[in-house]
């Protein structure tokens, strides 16, 4: 049985039209040089985009298509598919040329095809196309590669329709926003919803949600105009190969999407088109408390430190976290069984409000801590031991935040913190 599931079978066959005309060329011989380095680099931001298993057999491959204007390469999977097209000439210098023939291509199979190519010794590299057969060469070295025809590969539509929105946004800053949203995605199919990034559009503000059921993150930026209002939910999966070519993407990206389908153009010849998760997104926003009973602050890089230690014996298990604001008292308690546990005191830099214990999943505060460098400072508020608490940069946005869910500890006769709490033998001065 294959990876994908029905659902994303028939999502994926829809998006395929039928009739390529683009890929029906038929080359008797044909003879292409090409620089290894080109090569490689047109492989490598294609190879994360296609299927492991597939119902269709070509998206197993990669997809080369040489030309005599530029060379188009594709790749696909049930979620989204990439294409890369690369000028053959560029500033009068030839990036690959036809030595006999004219333009042909073919699905590369061999799942070591990359690694063949980066292994080549000589820095140009010449591939044959033949009657269906494919070579590739390189000094000594000869490869003879599984391929199929170009017209097996589905005919996936990269342009944008003229009903669809379009939104422009830096590249930098849709990484970060990614960066800052995607730990928080669940991993659980049982609410698909939850498995994607919510992307809401309200006039010139962009914000990103993200959320498991027992944590959220959300994050958002200052557009530089107004759009129509918009909310769609982009898979985890596409969200995070966004997030590898932003590094090599134009100064401004730009975002199309329909009610279905998702189109990237990162400005620099490639261009992602995933398809949209379906259903309704919760309403994150009724988690976010609006008023806190108790607010503390902290430098990161004291937090993170703590965190290290508590965690080599912590792993998942909850945590208690003591608070006395008035005394900037504050302790994290791991009571495990009767030959483990941890403790550690930290002095906080500012607080006010009540006292407070609320115990909450360690590994979950790990994952959000890591959006913050360790030199910022980080506000967090909470709203009583059994309410969700938040945390953000101190002067940022108070629409970008962490959320994270208490969960309740049975208490016992040692560590009671319901009524009173009690930090004995503070030594965080230490």
């Amino acid at each position: 049985m294959s990876e994908t599931t029905v659902i994303e079978q028939e999502n994926f066959k829809a998006s395929i039209q039928p009739g390529n005309e683009e890929t029906n060329t038929e080359v008797t011989e044909t003879v292409v040089e090409i620089e290894k380095e080109l090569l490689l680099s047109a492989l490598k931001q294609l190879d994360g985009s296609r299927s492991k298993k597939a119902v269709i057999p070509s998206t197993q491959g990669l997809y080369l298509n040489f030309t005599d204007k530029e060379l188009i390469g594709r790749a696909a999977n049930s979620s989204f598919s990439t294409e890369i097209k690369v000028d053959r000439v560029v500033e009068d210098k030839e990036q690959y040329k036809f030595l006999s023939g004219e333009d042909a291509g073919a699905v590369f199979m061999d799942p070591k095809f990359i690694p063949m190519v980066n292994n080549m010794r000589r820095k140009k590299i010449t591939i044959h196309f033949e009657n269906n057969h494919v070579k590739m060469k390189a000094g000594r070295a000869e490869f003879s590669l599984q391929t199929l025809a170009l017209s097996e590969f589905p005919n996936i539509d990269y342009n944008v329709d003229d009903d669809s929105s379009s939104v422009v946004i830096p590249s930098g800053i849709l990484s970060t926003l990614y960066n800052k949203t995607n730990s928080s995605l669940s991993k659980s199919e049982t609410r698909p919803v939850l498995t994607g990034t919510c992307h809401s559009i309200d006039g010139d503000k962009l914000t990103l949600s993200a959320t498991d059921a027992f944590r959220l993150s959300t994050a958002s930026y200052q557009l530089s105009e107004s759009y129509d209002n918009a909310k769609i939910i982009v898979p985890a999966v596409t969200t995070q190969e966004v997030n590898k070519h932003l590094a090599n993407a134009e100064d401004e990206i730009r975002m199309s999407f329909t009610e279905k389908s998702i189109v990237y153009d990162f400005g620099n010849g490639v261009v992602l088109s995933s398809r949209l998760l379906e259903g309704a997104y919760p309403d994150t926003a009724r988690l976010i408390p609006e008023s806190f009973t108790t607010i503390i602050q902290y430098q990161v890089a004291t937090l993170r430190e703590m965190l290290k230690r508590a965690l080599l014996i912590v792993e998942d298990n909850p945590v208690t976290f003591l608070i006395k604001p008035t005394d900037l008292q504050s302790r994290l308690v791991f009571a495990g069984d009767s030959n483990s546990g941890f403790k550690e005191d930290l002095v906080i830099q500012e607080a006010s409000g009540d006292d407070l214990a609320i115990s909450f999943n360690l590994r979950y505060f790990e994952d959000a801590l890591n959006h913050f460098d360790d030199s910022s400072v980080i506000n967090i508020k909470f709203t009583g031991s059994e309410r969700p608490f938040v945390f953000n940069l101190d002067g940022g946005s108070e629409s970008d935040l962490d959320l994270i869910l208490p969960i309740r500890v049975p208490s016992n006769d040692q560590d009671d913190y319901s009524d009173v709490v009690d930090i004995e033998d503070f030594n965080g001065e230490e």
